[in-house]
């Protein structure tokens, strides 16, 4: 038979267990996140967006030819989900970038360079006004036996009035597709949002 203080004190570590057990755990997703947001960037646009509903002019260049249509956009996160593809926060992309600091012309920008080449999102840009990113550029490339796949994303930002909110302004999308025994496709895509 146990000695009551020893039944008292198996009680109590057995119940400080379980209390340490139910506590979430110590890792958050912020501190996981070794790089820009840009998954957060564009999902906090895609709500915006949403919430507006602003009108789009859109410039297409399909292979050399020009189509142009003012458009309201149905979903935004369908509208700007390319970008997604451009967040670097992966657990596979862990330690994949080198990142650089660097200003210009009074500019200061973020550069993540893929260590690698065979790394899908080849270099992120990012361009600040203080601490809100102005714009985005991010350099994407896709490559096997059969095509060669290359992106380049843009999204620029800027404050829209009556609550100076960080809003995306223009994006473009240039794309450029080469199958194996074709000619390459070309794809350009500028988008103007009109807030009014």
């Amino acid at each position: 038979m146990m000695k009551p203080i020893f039944k008292q004190q198996l009680y109590f570590i057995v119940a400080l267990s379980l209390l340490s057990a139910c506590q979430a755990p110590n890792t958050s997703k912020d501190k996981d996140k070794l790089y820009f947001e840009v998954e957060s960037l564009i999902t906090q646009q895609i709500q915006w967006l949403e919430k507006i509903k602003p009108k789009v002019e859109k410039q297409v260049v399909v292979d050399g030819k020009l189509e142009q249509k003012t458009i309201e956009v149905q979903s935004w996160a369908k509208e700007l989900e390319m970008f997604m593809q451009a967040d670097l926060n992966k657990p596979a992309l862990r330690d994949a970038y080198t990142k650089k600091d660097s200003s210009a012309s009074n500019e200061k920008f973020t550069i993540y360079t893929a260590r690698e080449a065979r790394t899908t999102v080849r270099r992120l840009r990012i361009a600040w006004d203080g601490q809100q990113a102005k714009s985005l550029q991010a350099w994407i490339r896709n490559e096997n036996y059969l095509y060669i796949s290359t992106r380049h994303l843009t999204l620029l930002l800027a404050s829209q009035p009556p609550q100076n909110q960080w809003l995306v302004r223009q994006y473009s999308i240039e794309t450029m597709q080469k199958m194996i025994f074709n000619q390459p496709r070309s794809y350009r895509l500028i988008a103007k949002i009109m807030y009014q």
